[in-house]
């Protein structure tokens, strides 16, 4: 039920919070106080996995946000919450089959090497492709993916 929480609605993220006393807002049944912390900044990494899979998209998708998800937990809440591949697909963390989703311009180099090693990608193919990535800049179609620029080049699909 919304709106049931004890915490005060100004509490300050920034405030150092244990460990025990963050759990506790991440386990509770009070979904604002889940949101809440999902939403916080470096949430320890056992915690956001707990978030990510949260029935709530909104508790979800905050955790989903956190620097700290793997890929794992990325793959976990996507297969939780399909509505969130678009967005998992951008964190710098994506797991490498959402990775085809995003946006070539703003794949950088270890994302789409982690790309090619999905897709068995050749020598040849990661240097094309490598060739188009980097003179992709922010004037051009930004909203190719990185998967169509891959089907483009090579005629496969990722």
């Amino acid at each position: 039920m919304r709106g049931t929480s004890n915490v005060d609605p100004y509490w300050n993220s920034s405030i150092p919070r244990s460990y025990d006393e963050l759990k506790a807002f991440a386990t509770s049944s009070d979904v604002d106080e889940r949101q809440m912390v999902a939403a916080m900044y470096d949430l320890p990494e056992d915690l956001v996995a707990i978030l990510a899979v949260d029935d709530v998209l909104e508790v979800a998708s905050a955790a989903a946000g956190q620097w700290t998800a793997t890929a794992e937990i990325l793959a976990a809440a996507a297969a939780k919450h399909p509505e969130l591949t678009a967005q998992i697909s951008l964190h710098d963390n994506a797991p490498a089959h959402l990775l085809r989703l995003k946006p070539i311009a703003y794949a950088d180099k270890a994302q789409l090497d982690r790309f090619y090693d999905s897709v068995d990608a050749d020598a040849d193919a990661r240097t094309k492709m490598s060739e188009v990535a980097r003179e992709f800049d922010f004037s051009h179609n930004i909203s190719e993916s990185v998967e169509q620029v891959w089907t483009r080049l090579t005629g496969r699909n990722a």
